[in-house]
This record gives C-alpha cells, sequence and structure tokens, in this order.
C-alpha cells in the first residue's frame, strides 16, 4: 500500500478509509506529507528512528526501535504508508483493547506472542528512563523561571 511514488490509488484509499476513522481528506493530507518526507513510499527502520529522534530529541533509541516495531506489522523492516496510517489510527483512535495490543507488541521483543520477565523489565527501564528525563527537564525549566 502507498508503494507509489506520488499517488494513493482510489482503492488504497478506500482500504484504509474501511480500517481507520480518518476522513479521506485527512488521509490524502497525511500522504502528501509522508511522500514530501519518504519520496519511495516507505520508510526505513534507521529513517523512522531519525525522524522520530528528530521530533522527540530526548527520546531513548530503544523506545524508537520499539515503536518501529509496533507500527511494522509484516516484520519487512520498513513501513508502508497504509501500515503508519492504520497504527495512528489506533494508537488515536482505537479502543482500549486495540491500544493495548498494539502496545503489547512493543513488549514482545521477540515475537514469540508471549511478554516475558525480560521483555518487561527491558521495557520499564526505557519508560524509568524517559520519565526520569521528562522530571529533570521539568526541574531545570522551574528551576530557571524561578530564577
Amino acid at each position: 500500500m502507498g508503494n507509489r511514488k506520488c499517488k494513493l490509488s482510489q482503492s488504497e484509499v478506500e482500504d484504509l478509509l474501511t480500517r481507520c476513522s480518518f476522513s479521506t481528506d485527512r488521509i490524502l493530507e497525511m500522504h502528501r506529507h509522508f511522500v514530501r518526507e519518504h519520496p519511495s513510499g516507505r520508510i526505513n527502520r534507521d529513517a523512522f528512528v531519525r525522524s522520530y529522534e528528530a521530533r522527540f530529541p530526548d527520546a531513548d533509541p530503544e523506545f524508537s526501535e520499539r515503536l518501529f516495531r509496533a507500527h511494522d506489522f509484516d516484520a519487512s523492516g520498513d513501513l508502508s504508508f497504509g501500515e503508519l496510517v492504520i497504527s495512528l489510527n489506533v494508537t488515536i483512535n482505537g479502543s482500549a483493547e486495540d491500544k493495548l495490543l498494539w502496545a503489547f507488541r512493543m513488549f514482545d521483543l521477540d515475537g514469540d506472542g508471549t511478554v516475558s520477565y525480560s521483555e518487561i523489565v527491558d521495557i520499564l527501564k526505557v519508560l524509568a528512563l524517559f520519565f526520569f528525563s521528562q522530571i529533570c527537564k521539568s526541574a531545570v525549566k522551574c528551576n530557571t523561571q524561578a530564577r
């Protein structure tokens, strides 16, 4: 889906409309932006991580990798526009169960359908580092404003 360089076919739009809550206009707008950044119509792991970390400079590289894996439904190693839109739809508009299943993909590192103790420890470390960095940023901001 979305492999052509500049245009999303009507059938691709219709497929996304059946699988997402986004409007046709929103899908076309997202596609224009996606193709501007990724003219091939796909984004590989490295480009995704760089893009994510550019938008979120304090992001942990491990978290970026996990996020990519959660978006990469077919485990191809790169994301199509369709995969990204469907994944975004789940995170924005999905039910609680859909969101939990999506998050589960971030925890299940080896893709075996279970989350092991070590996988839980790994994600908790990533989350702890993220929250710690946010707390430190807030403290620095408060100290700067207090002066």
